[in-house]
């Protein structure tokens, strides 16, 4: 019995081992990727902002850690710089390569025109203003587009409560003994240098997404149910904006606007597009389910009021500070086709948002 068990363990750890060579093989030659060593997505981000030179995967970080090609920190001679900032949806993440609407701008610009993707995944208005200054301004941009999602400056009370769920679990942790927390650092490291592991996640979560939605509609049911127990402590999701936090949207804007203004860049603000809506939930409900983890203080409703109320914001405030909108959320019909989750595009929304910027670059930039 013994020799039958230890003879299957075997088996078990040569076929594992056999998968997670052919998918280093795979991936070394379908994206460069070193047979050895470590190679997953989080090695493109560090601290806040992408680290230069890495490549996992479609996704390549220039030289100054911007996706796209390298380009020097002193802009070209002759060149007008345009600038693109935003989170994943600007950085790119359904998109096929060099079809995220920056790259697709650039190929609609004139030769003139050098568009530099300074994206990072998580940006948004509360960390902008430092980002642009460190990463943005000293690359001489002529033209900044920024694109912002509203719903990160919505929900403030579900914050604060993150914050101190974040925080008890930071106490927690601090709390474990240097051997369990190098144990702790021993497993995850192990787990993360089996690539077949993540591998494996993307296949499956492809196959629940093509053939087995309403399998993830209930998963995502049951985390958001966790989510409004830990976050809201009781209290019902709000069906629309809180005053207060559009207030605060509104200042953020404000300040962005004229920190631009004062380094002497052209700006293109955005207004954000989404697939939220009632006829999205009632065709994709596990793609809005699935954004609303990240929003749990706010319901289908509430999110959908703060990105109308958000983008209203966005545009006026825009046009009262003298500054270039696009008015991207009008633009991009709010279907599938446009659409691979709630908030990132397919190679055609993608298409559509880099013709809209495009117009409104064209519409008056010259270089500084």
């Amino acid at each position: 019995m013994l020799k039958r068990v230890t003879g299957f363990v075997l088996a078990i750890i040569v076929f594992g081992l056999s998968v997670e060579f052919c998918v280093r093989v795979e991936q070394y030659f379908r994206f460069g990727a070193p047979i050895f060593g470590e190679y997953h997505v989080e090695t493109l981000r560090a601290h806040g902002k992408n680290v230069p030179n890495v490549q996992f995967e479609k996704w390549k970080n220039n030289n100054l850690g911007f996706r796209g090609p390298d380009i020097t920190v002193k802009k070209p001679e002759g060149k007008i710089r345009v600038v693109c900032i935003g989170a994943s949806e600007t950085y790119g993440l359904y998109e096929n390569p060099d079809k995220e609407w920056p790259a697709q701008l650039r190929d609609l610009l004139p030769a003139q025109y050098e568009v530099v993707n300074t994206a990072v995944v998580g940006l948004s208005l509360k960390n902008i203003s430092d980002y642009m200054k460190k990463y943005v301004f000293p690359i001489e941009p002529d033209v900044i587009v920024i694109v912002a999602s509203p719903l990160f400056m919505i929900g403030k009370q579900n914050m604060q409560i993150i914050e101190a769920v974040e925080a008890e679990a930071i106490n927690e942790k601090e709390q474990e003994t240097p051997e369990e927390a190098r144990r702790l650092s021993i497993v995850k490291r192990l787990i993360v240098s089996f690539r077949v592991i993540e591998k494996t996640k993307q296949l499956v979560k492809q196959l629940l997404v093509e053939n087995f939605p309403f399998f993830l509609q209930k998963t995502y049911s049951m985390q958001l149910a966790k989510l409004e127990a830990e976050t809201l402590k009781g209290m019902k999701p709000f069906d629309s904006a809180p005053e207060a936090d559009l207030k605060n949207l509104k200042k953020a804007i404000e300040q962005t606007i004229d920190l631009v203004t004062a380094n002497g860049s052209k700006l293109i603000f955005c207004t954000y597009p989404s697939l939220t809506s009632n006829e999205a939930f009632a065709k994709h409900p596990e793609k809005m389910l699935g954004s609303r983890r990240f929003h749990a203080s706010l319901s289908i409703a509430g999110m959908r009021d703060s990105l109308i109320k958000g983008n209203a914001i966005i545009f006026d405030t825009s046009l009262e500070k003298n500054v270039a909108v696009a008015d991207v959320a009008k633009v991009i019909p709010q279907t599938s086709d446009y659409f691979e989750d709630s908030v990132h595009y397919t190679d055609n929304g993608a298409r559509l948002f880099a013709e809209t910027v495009a117009a409104k670059v064209l519409s008056g930039s010259k270089a500084r």
